[in-house]
């Protein structure tokens, strides 16, 4: 039998919550192809650091997914239309798994550029965790691309990491770096981002709830996360009170188990905590965690700039933790990308 050669790409960088998407996926890829009985080798792929000379080795291409079909920040239009052009001229199969969808810009050309990518004939299907809509009405005119709305893969991390650690009597505070805000199109102060957390703390703390402040590996998230207990002025307790950056995939996800429920900027601390069984309230700056709060049937849980009100949101805390996931069938929901990704396989490889 013919092994069959995958380029699973990836992002792997600074924030792991990437890094959890591309071993969840690259789990789901592993256990799909066994169950075929094939032969195969992946091969992790970081497209946005490299590019790669020899396409015509792979029988697939695959990428993980994240928060790639966008082009108001962050290059992945060009890099994707690199490789897909590439993978066209040799005729290689494209799956996009469980991609995130950041809006469409007719009059953008960095984003009628990503739209040619990818509706090239290589591309065979699309799956997205949010914004089906867009993708549909607007990216796509190629008929002959599958296209389906699935979990994101992230939602596998208790299977992957199997992670054994006992949970403790601290709630987590994910946040995220200065100007994420801006970078999104929404115009707030940096001082009322320093506020929202000051009530947040001062709200637990009224309610006798330890807290630990957390983040996904970006140091741009640390360093705010020291500026905030500068603003705090308790400069004293940062070793205490601030967990020090995670380095692996696995030590954010550690870090995360450890917690009883979390308040999270960082999309992915909140889907970690989803998958861990973990209570979330989540802050949005940008439609990809609005998308997610409804998917888990708790727009409730989620928090934008209208709504940035601590006593409520510790108040929705509270009530999550109590309450847990009880709106969707969770197996059925994290189900689907394996389901979806499954099929696609099957009609590219005829197996």
């Amino acid at each position: 039998m013919k092994k069959v050669k995958i380029l699973l790409c990836c992002i792997l960088d600074g924030n792991l919550g990437d890094a959890v998407i591309a071993d969840c996926t690259k789990y789901i890829l592993e256990n799909i192809l066994n169950k075929m009985n094939v032969l195969y080798e992946i091969t992790i792929f970081e497209y946005m650091k490299k590019s790669i000379r020899n396409v015509e080795d792979y029988n697939l291409i695959v990428f993980s997914g994240g928060g790639i079909i966008k082009f108001k920040y962050q290059k992945f239009y060009e890099k994707i239309s690199e490789l897909l052009e590439g993978a066209n001229r040799k005729s290689i199969p494209v799956i996009f798994n469980a991609i995130g969808v950041e809006g469409f810009d007719e009059n953008d050309e960095k984003c009628r550029m990503l739209k040619d990518a990818i509706n090239l004939p290589c591309v065979k299907a699309i799956s997205t965790r949010d914004d089906i809509q867009t993708l549909k009405d607007r990216y796509i005119i190629n008929s002959q691309i599958r296209v389906n709305r699935v979990a994101d893969s992230a939602t596998w991390t208790k299977c992957v990491y199997d992670i054994k650690t006992k949970r403790t009597d601290y709630v987590g505070l994910g946040v995220i770096r200065e100007g994420i805000f801006e970078s999104n199109g929404i115009n707030i102060a940096r001082q009322q981002i320093f506020e929202l957390w000051k009530n947040i703390i001062s709200e637990l703390e009224r309610r006798n709830i330890k807290w630990k402040i957390f983040t996904n590996g970006w140091s741009s998230d640390m360093k705010f996360a020291i500026n905030l207990m500068k603003y705090l002025k308790r400069e004293d307790e940062i070793e205490m009170l601030v967990i020090k950056e995670p380095k692996t995939a696995r030590e954010l996800v550690t870090t995360i188990s450890k917690f009883r429920g979390i308040v999270a900027s960082r999309l992915h601390a909140n889907i970690i905590s989803y998958a861990l069984d973990i209570p979330t309230v989540g802050i949005i700056w940008n439609d990809k965690c609005r998308f997610w709060a409804e998917n888990i049937g708790y727009p409730e849980r989620f928090f934008d700039i209208y709504n940035f009100d601590a006593d409520r949101i510790v108040t929705e805390l509270e009530k999550a933790i109590n309450e847990g996931y009880i709106k969707i069938d969770k197996a059925k929901y994290m189900r689907t990308v394996y389901d979806e990704l499954e099929i696609v396989i099957q009609n590219i490889l005829q197996i």
